[in-house]
């Protein structure tokens, strides 16, 4: 899961065009050093929300992060998707 700021409900990562290079940035976003982890795409997620009522927002589609890209904002992606809960991207960051 993913948020904008720390205010905003979690959302999720759409799955198309996940790369490595996106599942680094994503990793490094969440405290791992660059050099110390290997990071993962490991599939489609499958959220889940806790309630159908206020299906959770799908936050970037067509993810395209750089070797340079260290927050996973700093990446190129769209705010506008084509996905479904279904597509939301899983990454494994291991150290």
């Amino acid at each position: 899961e993913v948020r904008p700021n720390a205010t905003a409900p979690w959302g999720t990562v759409c799955g198309d065009a996940f790369g490595s290079a996106d599942a680094l940035a994503a990793c490094v976003s969440f405290g791992h050093t660059r050099n110390n982890v290997q990071a993962a795409v490991i599939g489609n997620a499958r959220y889940r929300l806790a309630t159908t009522q206020h299906p959770a927002p799908i936050y970037m589609d067509d993810l395209a992060c750089t070797a340079a890209d260290d927050y996973l904002p700093f990446c190129a992606y769209n705010t506008r998707h084509n996905c479904d809960h279904a597509q939301d991207v899983a990454i494994q960051c291991t150290t």
